[in-house]
């Protein structure tokens, strides 16, 4: 189930971790490879990654107890939906179906192998983090994401100066955002530079019952 990607400048990672249907897959995974393995638009628009470019990165974490134990759907407090890289390390963000917020979590690697993430802070969002960036060349990192009851609010976190890797340590700016009547339901974002940024999302159907 992929759910995010992220880019370093020379490295694509596709994160494979959505765990919502019971919070107790055993293998979380993140695909990576490198930028230079995509041909040339104009030349090949079919591209193909050989298998052999393609590392994995599994990981487990720290705070959930092995082997998982299922619960029943979207009923998890370990499904992830959001990823960063930045410095060497991949950085993750829980969509908590629980408490409805977000823990951080850092996996000290970017080379493949299996890994413990690592529990690190949690933020009181009040909505499920569906998507996270990292505007390049700034310390400024941005979360999306909605409330699954109601309208279907969504908001948005800008967090900036943090501490090293402590992102929820500085400023944490929240973003009303429409709700799922005008901009259905978010599922990613990414920077283009400092200004500009894009939201993709998925098409949204809520039945009401009498």
């Amino acid at each position: 189930d992929w759910e995010d990607i992220a880019f370093d400048g020379t490295y694509f990672y596709i994160g494979d971790f959505g765990n919502n249907l019971n919070g107790s897959r055993t293998n979380l995974k993140i695909y990576k490879f490198p930028f230079s393995a995509i041909p040339g638009y104009a030349s090949d628009p079919v591209a193909i990654i050989p298998d052999q470019q393609v590392e994995v990165i599994n990981f487990t974490y720290s705070n959930q107890p092995q082997p998982p134990v299922a619960t029943a759907v979207n009923a998890t407090k370990f499904d992830c939906e959001a990823m960063i890289v930045d410095n060497g390390n991949i950085h993750l963000f829980s969509k908590n179906w629980i408490d409805n917020n977000s823990t951080h979590y850092i996996i000290n690697s970017i080379n493949a192998g299996t890994y413990v993430a690592d529990s690190v802070e949690t933020l009181a969002t009040g909505y499920l983090v569906s998507a996270a960036d990292k505007v390049a060349g700034q310390n400024i990192i941005i979360l999306l994401g909605y409330q699954p009851s109601g309208a279907g609010s969504h908001f948005m976190h800008i967090l900036s100066d943090y501490k090293a890797d402590s992102f929820f340590t500085g400023n944490k700016r929240r973003i009303d955002l429409p709700d799922a009547s005008v901009m259905a339901q978010s599922e990613g974002i990414t920077f283009r530079d400092g200004k500009y940024g894009y939201i993709s999302n998925e098409k949204f159907v809520r039945t009401v019952g009498p």
